[in-house]
C-alpha cells in the first residue's frame, strides 16, 4: 500500500499537489526566517501563522515537491501563490501548507501534539532574550 504524501490544490481551474519530499524540506528551510519548517508549521499549527513571505517560502516548495517542472520557474510559482491566495484565501492556502508538512511524515505522529516541544524551546529562548534586554544596567 502506498500512501499519498499529497495535498491537493486548485488554481486558474488546474490542479496542483503539495509535497514535502526531504529535498524541499531542507531547501524551505535555508529561507524560512526562522531556519526551520518544523517549528514554523508546529507555530501554525497552534493558531501563530508565519508572516506571507514564510508562507511562499511553503507554498513553493511544496509546489516544487509535487511538480518538479516547476523548479527554476520563480516568477510562475509567485502567480500561482497569489492566485491561490485570490482563490482560497491566506489561512486555507497555509492549512493546506501543514496538512502536506504533516503527510509527508517528516514530524512524526502529530497525534501526539509534539508541536508543543517543537515551539517551547523557541519561546523560552526569546523570552531569556527579553528579560536580558529588561536588566537595569549599574
Amino acid at each position: 500500500m502506498v500512501l499519498d504524501k499529497t495535498v491537493d490544490i486548485e488554481i486558474n481551474g488546474k490542479n496542483y499537489k503539495l509535497c514535502y519530499p526531504m529535498k524541499s524540506v531542507v531547501r524551505a528551510e535555508r529561507e524560512l526566517f526562522q531556519n526551520n519548517l518544523l517549528i514554523t508549521v508546529a507555530q501554525g499549527m497552534n493558531g501563530l501563522p508565519p508572516n506571507l513571505s514564510d508562507m511562499y517560502v511553503i507554498f513553493k516548495y511544496g509546489m516544487i515537491g509535487g511538480q518538479p517542472e516547476l523548479e527554476g520557474r520563480e516568477g510562475m510559482i509567485e502567480d500561482l501563490y497569489y492566485d491561490a491566495l485570490d482563490k482560497h484565501g491566506v489561512l486555507p492556502v497555509f492549512q493546506m501548507g501543514l496538512d502536506a508538512v504533516q503527510k509527508s511524515g517528516i514530524m512524526g505522529d502529530t497525534s501526539k501534539k509534539p508541536t508543543a516541544a517543537l515551539i517551547a524551546p523557541a519561546a523560552a529562548e526569546e523570552q531569556d532574550r527579553g528579560a536580558a534586554s529588561e536588566t537595569p544596567q549599574s
